[in-house]
């Protein structure tokens, strides 16, 4: 059984629309990166909110964030946390070479195990195939499909070919018997 993946197709305009996405948070990546500071160890809107309200004993989340000083780094959370994953950025804020990888691989399609393992036979099969240097022409396909050696075909092909591929052959047999 083979282990090896092979690629049926990569979704390219998918993946680049995912860079894209990703590319366009960049301008906010600085802003956000003090804002979660401001809200440490707090990873949803839902728990940021009870921060703050039980900061300042506030039942209105905005006027809690606004009394605190807030405001700004509690509107980029409410906008972009979730959206936002910081691992795919680097220092400089620009989307990461192995955030790109990961698009691309997230929008690969791969053949099965079994289509791999036919490919495979197939290519066996056509290696021994190509070993005897046989003419093209000479396999053909039956009405039913299946591949077969069509003697004539391989004969007139030899016949054609015997004035250039077995000519230098012959040549050399002939000097060698002349001497």
């Amino acid at each position: 059984m083979s282990k090896s993946k092979r690629v049926k197709y990569v979704n390219r305009a998918e993946a680049n629309k995912q860079i894209q996405v990703a590319h366009e948070f960049r301008r906010v990546i600085p802003a956000f990166r003090e804002a979660l500071k401001s809200f440490e160890g707090l990873k949803t809107i839902e728990e940021i909110d009870a921060f703050l309200n039980d900061k300042t004993g506030f039942v209105n989340v905005e006027l809690s964030a606004t009394a605190m000083g807030l405001e700004a780094e509690y509107g980029l959370m409410k906008q972009y946390l979730g959206k936002i994953n910081l691992k795919n950025y680097d220092a400089n804020g620009l989307v990461t070479q192995k955030y790109k990888d990961k698009c691309f691989l997230d929008y690969t399609q791969y053949y099965s195990d079994e289509d791999v393992e036919l490919f495979e036979a197939v290519e066996k099969a056509l290696e021994k195939l190509n070993a005897l240097e046989l003419p093209v022409g000479c396999l053909t396909s039956d009405h039913k499909g299946q591949v077969t050696f069509n003697e004539q075909r391989f004969d007139v092909s030899r016949q054609l070919t015997r004035g250039s591929r077995y000519a230098k052959q012959e040549d050399a047999k002939e000097k060698l018997f002349k001497d």
